[in-house]
């Protein structure tokens, strides 16, 4: 796995995904494990298309680069990101990598997969199945709170990194009427960006590159 449970803090904590000494802590560490391992596998297949099968064959998490023996610097680039590279048209750019440090930490402790996780797994949190139907948890002496902010806002992030805002307006289409829609756009290098600019520059980098083209998303749903 190229993210564990300690991936889950600030915008997307998750209280307990850490191992504790109770049952129920321990149930809620294995819940996020077993979320971890069906999206974040997902998350990235979707991204890469069948790029993804060769990446994985390289990835060992065991190793502190995160990848097998002899892998090639391409694959560090990225899982680890690269803090400096030239695109086709001459730009000095930088791209954080698939999972990445943020501030003063010395380990790897955010990712888009982490959000991507987070989302799918607080939206099924709230929405419960039971025997009478899909039901909403409730706390004792606790208000049960919509998590529609938080996972959207996990969402348009999990976003930003990896396909980013388009610039142009986009055509809305609702029920009320048509109207625009403007992004802000982003400066930032996403994921498919930096694999664009790697193949602009030799077509052989990443062979086999078929990302699908996400939809982002607002907490009204639309």
């Amino acid at each position: 796995m190229i993210i564990d449970n300690t991936y889950f803090k600030g915008d997307i904590y998750i209280p307990h995904a850490k191992p504790g000494i109770t049952s129920n802590v321990t149930e809620v560490d294995g819940e996020v494990k077993d979320f971890i391992y069906e999206y974040a596998e997902e998350c990235l297949f979707d991204c890469l298309g069948t790029l993804f099968i060769e990446f994985k064959t390289k990835l060992n998490s065991s190793k502190e680069n995160g990848l097998i023996e002899n892998a090639e610097e391409k694959w560090d680039h990225l899982l680890n990101g690269v803090s400096s590279y030239v695109d086709a048209r001459g730009n000095t750019k930088s791209f954080k990598g698939i999972r990445f440090k943020s501030g003063s930490s010395s380990d790897y402790n955010k990712s888009f997969l982490a959000n991507y996780v987070y989302f799918f797994y607080e939206s099924n949190q709230f929405i419960q199945t039971s025997g009478v139907g899909d039901i909403k948890p409730k706390s004792k002496n606790a208000e049960v709170v919509s998590p529609s902010f938080k996972v959207t806002k996990a969402w348009r992030k999990f976003f930003e990194l990896v396909q980013g805002e388009s610039l142009g307006p986009k055509i809305i289409n609702r029920d009320c009427g048509i109207g625009l829609d403007f992004y802000k756009g982003s400066n930032k290098t996403t994921l498919y960006q930096f694999i664009k600019d790697m193949n602009e520059l030799n077509e052989e980098t990443y062979v086999d590159f078929k990302p699908k083209n996400w939809t982002n998303i607002n907490q009204f749903g639309i």
